[in-house]
């Protein structure tokens, strides 16, 4: 399984905290594809085993939690 990156960004002035899955052996660009549960969710339950998937098979994988939610403000 992919190892992720722990990451932050601002939305609307809040700090959301994200895991960061990068491409396996991306040379370059390479798609992304941005992941968030259902209400009540947080990035560490299920969603991990999907990202690494699709880290594994070359694209980019963003998880985070909703604002209020998890690690996020």
């Amino acid at each position: 399984m992919a190892e992720p990156e722990l990451i932050t960004f601002r939305s609307e002035g809040e700090q959301i905290e994200a895991f960061w899955y990068p491409a396996r052996d991306a040379t370059g660009p390479a798609p992304t594809v941005v992941l968030a549960g259902g209400w009540c969710y947080v990035k560490e339950i299920v969603q991990p085993k999907y990202a690494s998937a699709f880290a594994e098979a070359g694209i980019n994988a963003l998880l985070f939690d909703y604002r209020r939610l998890g690690g996020s403000e």
